[in-house]
């Protein structure tokens, strides 16, 4: 029900008002502020709501109820009648030939949790939160009615982000930083690990593959089935090394030059000494800081990078006793000395300390300690342990690590993350600090592919979760409680632990022999679930096309068959697929087939023994039917090659190579539960892909107008939708998407990036085959003015009959503003409130869109084409009031029955001539008719309280999987059900991959039904006088 609290707060006041004995103005009093109350709950603007309830409480008091109308009624009455003006007024679409051109609001509800970790283009992971808070202290947030927004557009922001044109990752700019009020949120986990999870909106839509196809769905339409996009491989651009002298300038740290070089940087920059002392933050003596810069040593936060050495700087911390000298860039040493501390070390102000007990690492961390910062280390055996203690004393190394390594000092095993300047760093510098890290913390198995790596904080386990997406490299998270203690395990598994093998590895001898032995093993093992693509039928039905046996293609493709029965393949298969096809290697099953069709002979054109083993496999497979010595093709084979010449194998084949060579794997959903409600979500606008990571999933936001062109099909005209969106690779293949599901025409041009050029060809291209042409234009916010411009523009050059504002009922009030800046622009002939269903501030957006003066024309309930309403504010208050909206039921039974002959229906089954195909319609037209509970949303009595009970949704998937039933019999079986035993239920039960039990379940729905028929045909008086109701009869 839309606005479902909203709804229920009135219906309360309403029940209130009919039960009163009398009606004075104490019970009116009461019944205003139950009704101020619910508005301002639904986010209705304070001013309206003063105003309305004055003039309810006016109206009420003063005036009399008129003749035949009793004072309860009479109030109930105001009630709706102030409420209906307040929701504004509305107005049908001419149902003609015409364009519209759609135009709408970047939606503010699709929002991630603010711990959610977002990976950066620079490299760097950092929680939503943090990002917002970053940008939040250096520009100007701007207040809106739900929280607050940051232009970030002229900043350099960039994030990965997926291409859902050629499933890659790339690098995408943010324009805008969103903070809003906290919202319900639901947490999707996927089957990688029990920690693998991200907290989402109820609207936020992710990127599925579902029974083979490529799909965007809302967050909470996901299914146990789906699978989910997720990140494999992303690339960060780094053409120069870190450098991390503006990190030491930060520190009280004294560099040593030759004595000329110092003291002729210190006079030429400074017009004295004491000047110079001055701008120190620290505390010095004057004598001995003028005897320093004579000995050439001088504070570095004076030094600029041009005479800073390049290479290595000789620094120490000031109050220290020994020099120390350290790399002015991050190179791939200094990282790996990074990875050891992270993993085995231990800081304390005076030195720092590492432990291990594998020879290899002793040797190379002493090698380091001298080669990077010239100290010896003093390594002492561990009393406790076969371990060694390697101790650098440092006062100054300490420092820094502290400082600019952002490493704890003594415990840190719960706490510790890796310093943002390694995340900035180049994948060779990654790599080297993960072999360091993985070297101490992690374990390779000996006898099957799996490399862990386990720690007590959860930041570093998912920050190496996803720095390995960098390499190519996937693994998984899980949390476990070991002695009332977390600990989080990162899991590289399968083929991936080859990867991992190649591009980091270890320096351990022991793990170098187990990591090699990864790739003997993966020779005759599998890739691993992670790493296998479901797609359904798609592979048996391109083989079909094709003429392909399953033999033929596995000379090719090792263990096809299991694939192909599986519906998931392996991505290596998968490419070697595409190969196979590629190459115009094309069977004969097809050709065969057509020439039995034509009635020509087999043997002139293959040999015996093949004909022979084609016969037999179509025969089994009920394509063919062997009659005498005649070869018949069954309604089963018909259905096969008129499927089979109708096939776009071209489009399947580009398809399956996008995902052969995606930057995306495609993990199982395995849970979705509600969680709690933060202070605050995140959102952020993302240029083109509108896409991002998080939490190494990519999440994304969407469009939609395929409504309203299934609005106008109903209607019996001919829609045709253009893809006007050109800065959003996405909104093509979406809209194509759309198009498709909803059968009507489609123009786009990926490749202009002029929308005005894009519409203007659409529109010539659809001058005499379509009736109503939709146009979609870029999603946009009143502060862009190249976009306002563009809207423009496309205004000018098209001139629309119709221009509707798209807009999100969960902005609230917030929509007025953005309403009235778009009406100001181009005139808003209409308004689509969409989202109607899932926001509580439903209220503050009609009331909005009533202040600008814009008639509602459309209001969306869902996201299915049958949760998309005429707006009748009449029927909509009946309706909230629990009066229910009769008028609107009449018109969807009206739009199901469209285009069938009603009359010539209702008589065959009042003659008793019932069987399954007039079942199947019947179902059709209530399926046509929207979902049940929106059906009883319309009853009168509140019939949609009363039905809570009746568990709605289990009867509409019931009547889902009695269609696929009937789909899977014949058109022969469907008008003779009496020819339905047992064997043809076995066939038909496999068929549509249910259970037999659930085949004689619809046999025995039907027989209830006929009998009902029965009833009436026998009845001649009760069947002319149904007739006669029904104005069939005369």
């Amino acid at each position: 029900m839309v606005l479902d609290n909203l709804g229920d707060s009135l219906k309360r006041t309403i029940k209130k008002i009919a039960n009163a004995v009398h009606v004075d103005a104490q019970l009116v009093k009461e019944v205003v502020r139950d009704i101020q109350r619910a508005l301002l709950q639904s986010d209705v603007n304070v001013k309206l709501v003063l105003e309305l309830s004055k003039k309810i409480e006016q109206r009420a008091l003063e005036e009399k109820p008129p003749s035949g109308m009793t004072n309860r009624e009479h109030v109930i009455h105001i009630v709706y009648d102030e409420l209906v003006r307040i929701v504004g007024a509305s107005r049908e679409l001419a149902i003609r030939k015409q364009v519209i051109m759609m135009v709408g609001l970047y939606g503010q509800g699709k929002c991630v949790h603010g711990d959610s970790m977002i990976a950066l283009g620079s490299g760097d992971i950092v929680t939503a939160e943090q990002l917002y808070e970053h940008y939040a202290a250096i520009r100007r947030a701007e207040q809106t009615e739900d929280g607050t927004i940051i232009d970030v557009s002229n900043d350099d922001l960039v994030v990965p982000s997926f291409n859902p044109s050629v499933f890659t990752m790339e690098p995408k700019k943010v324009t805008h930083l969103w903070r809003l009020n906290g919202k319900s949120l639901l947490e999707i986990s996927l089957d990688a690990g029990n920690d693998c999870s991200v907290k989402v909106t109820p609207e936020h839509p992710f990127f599925v593959l579902r029974n083979g196809k490529f799909l965007q769905l809302r967050a909470d339409e996901l299914q146990p089935q789906d699978y989910i996009a997720v990140p494999r491989e992303y690339h960060v651009v780094k053409d120069k090394q870190y450098d991390l002298l503006t990190d030491l300038r930060q520190l009280d740290l004294d560099i040593f030059l030759p004595a000329a070089v110092a003291k002729s940087y210190m006079t030429t920059h400074f017009p004295s000494m004491k000047t110079a002392l001055a701008q120190l933050n620290t505390k010095r003596n004057y004598c001995k800081f003028t005897s320093y810069v004579k000995k050439g040593r001088i504070p570095l936060r004076y030094l600029d990078d041009t005479t800073c050495p390049r290479d290595s700087l000789r620094i120490k911390h000031y109050p220290a006793r020994k020099s120390i000298r350290f790399p002015r860039f991050l190179t791939p040493d200094l990282a790996e000395f990074v990875g050891y501390c992270i993993g085995d070390g231990h800081l304390t102000r005076g030195y720092l300390e590492i432990t291990s007990a594998d020879k290899e690492i002793i040797e190379r961390i002493n090698h380091l300690g001298k080669d990077l910062f010239n100290l010896t280390a003093g390594i002492r055996k561990d009393k406790r342990s076969n371990a060694y203690r390697i101790v650098f004393s440092s006062t100054t190394l300490s420092m820094i690590f502290a400082r600019v390594f952002g490493f704890p000092q003594g415990r840190k095993s719960a706490i510790i993350k890796i310093p943002p300047c390694i995340l900035k760093g180049s994948n060779n510098v990654l790599s080297r600090f993960l072999r360091a890290y993985f070297d101490c913390d992690g374990s390779v198995c000996r006898n099957y592919r799996l490399v862990e790596l386990t720690s007590k904080s959860e930041t570093i386990v998912k920050q190496v979760n996803l720095l390995l997406r960098r390499f190519g490299i996937f693994s998984g998270v899980s949390v476990k409680k070991i002695h009332a203690q977390r600990y989080w395990k990162l899991m590289i598994e399968a083929r991936y632990t080859e990867s991992f093998a190649e591009a980091i590895g270890s320096l351990i001898k022991r793990k170098q022999a187990r990591l090699a032995a990864f790739s003997r093993m993966g020779s005759f093992q599998g890739c691993g679930k992670h790493d296998m693509i479901p797609l359904g039928c798609v592979l048996q039905n391109l083989r079909d096309v094709q003429g392909m046996s399953r033999g033929e293609i596995q000379t090719a493709v090792r263990s096809y068959g299991i694939y192909e029965k599986r519906g998931r393949i392996s991505r290596e298969a998968l490419t070697k697929l595409c190969a196979f096809y590629l190459a115009e290697h094309k069977g004969d099953l097809l050709d065969i087939l057509h020439l039995v069709k034509n009635k020509q002979n087999l043997f002139d054109r293959y040999p015996c023994g093949k004909v022979n083993a084609v016969l037999y496999f179509f025969t089994s497979q009920n394509i063919l039917e062997k009659t005498h010595d005649h070869l018949l093709i069954t309604g089963q084979g018909e259905d096969f090659i008129t499927n089979a010449d109708n096939y776009n194998a071209e489009q399947t084949l580009q398809f399956l190579q996008h995902l052969a060579s995606s930057d995306a794997c495609w993990i199982q959903l395995r849970q979705i539960q509600p969680t709690e409600c933060p202070r605050y979500v995140y959102d952020f606008t993302v240029e083109d892909n509108h896409s991002f990571i998080a939490n190494g999933i990519v999440v994304h936001n969407t469009t939609s107008c395929g409504k309203l062109a299934t609005y106008f099909k109903r209607k019996g005209l001919r829609p045709a939708l253009i893809a006007g969106d050109v800065h959003r690779p996405a909104a093509y293949e979406q809209l194509k998407q759309i198009s498709e599901q909803v059968e009507v025409l489609f123009y786009g041009d990926k490749n202009e990036k002029n929308a005005v050029n894009v519409i203007k060809e659409g529109l010539n291209k659809f001058k005499r085959t379509a009736d109503v042409i939709i146009v979609d234009t870029s999603g946009r916010h009143k502060l862009e003015a190249d976009l306002i411009s563009e809207m423009k523009n496309i205004f000018k050059a098209i001139k629309p009959d119709e221009k509707l504002l798209v807009m999100d009922a969960a902005m609230g009030q917030q929509a007025g503003p953005q309403a009235r800046a778009f009406n100001d622009a181009i005139g808003i002939t209409g308004i689509v409130l969409t989202k109607l269903d899932g926001t509580a501030k439903g209220g503050g957006a009609l009331s909005a869109a009533a202040e600008v003066g814009a008639p509602i024309v459309f209001v969306g309930t869902g996201e299915h084409s049958a949760d998309f309403e005429k707006f009748d504010p009449s029927g909509f208050i009946s309706r909230l009031l629990g009066m229910g909206d009769i008028k609107s039921l009449l018109e969807r039974a009206e739009e199901s029955l469209k285009g069938k002959d009603a009359e010539k229906t209702a008589r065959k089954l009042m003659s008793g001539k019932f069987n399954l195909n007039d079942m199947y319609e019947q179902m059709n037209m209530i399926s046509g008719m929207g979902p049940l509970s929106k059906i009883a949303e319309m009853l009168p009595g509140g019939m949609s309280g009363k039905l809570k009970n009746v568990d709605m949704d289990e009867t509409q998937n019931k009547l889902k999987k009695f269609r696929i039933i009937m789909d899977s019999m014949t058109n022969e079986e469907r008008e003779d059900p009496e020819l339905i035993q047992a064997s043809r239920i076995k066939r038909i039960a496999r068929g549509a991959g249910v259970e037999n039990k659930d085949v004689k379940e619809v046999l025995k729905y039907y027989n209830m039904t006929k009998r009902m028929m029965k009833g009436f045909s026998s009845d001649r008086k009760m069947r002319r006088n149904l007739m006669r109701q029904l104005d069939f009869g005369k």
